[in-house]
């Protein structure tokens, strides 16, 4: 009987930072932290980068620009 394919082995990864900047990682949290965050990603791309609203200046600089454009 065949084994079963083990879980995903943790291979160390090179990462270029400054002893200040791992410093500030290791009091941020360090790699535990990392991947907390990693995993509580949104399913969804939409739900982070939704199409910005316009408010109505904005929106009538819009078209006037277009409009000169045009």
């Amino acid at each position: 009987m065949p084994r079963p394919k083990p879980v995903a082995e943790l291979k160390p990864r090179a990462v270029r930072m400054s002893d200040e900047e791992y410093v500030k990682f290791k009091e941020w949290g360090g790699a535990d932290k990392l991947r907390r965050l990693l995993d509580a990603q949104p399913a969804n791309y939409f739900t982070v980068f939704q199409k910005p609203e316009y408010n109505k200046a904005d929106q009538t600089f819009i078209n006037r620009k277009r409009e000169r454009n045009d």
